[in-house]
């Protein structure tokens, strides 16, 4: 789904969102968003985390607006995966050593 310019490459073959009320156009928006957004958390400091497949992944769950943008949406959605990434696997420098 994403890859930053570290070649990091992060694949999600599917998001489960629950209790939200998302129309059939919007979610081409929120898709974009959620990969720009994780892609711009992923290379913003230099270090990659160091993983591999996962089976699953629970990210913490956000309040959301009632009004929320599918872009918004997108963006908090990618800060949760981001956050739950970070504290499941162990993060390498850019060159490869803690």
């Amino acid at each position: 789904m994403s890859e930053n310019e570290s070649g990091v490459s992060l694949h999600i073959e599917r998001l489960v969102l629950n209790g939200v009320p998302l129309a059939s156009g919007s979610v081409m928006q929120l898709q974009l968003a959620l990969q720009n957004e994780l892609t711009r958390l992923l290379g913003q400091d230099g270090r990659v985390l160091a993983g591999g497949a996962m089976h699953s992944l629970t990210a913490p769950g956000f309040l959301m607006a009632g009004d929320s943008a599918p872009t918004d949406l997108g963006r908090q959605i990618a800060q949760s995966v981001y956050e739950s990434l970070n504290r499941t696997l162990p993060r390498l420098s850019a060159n490869g050593a803690d």
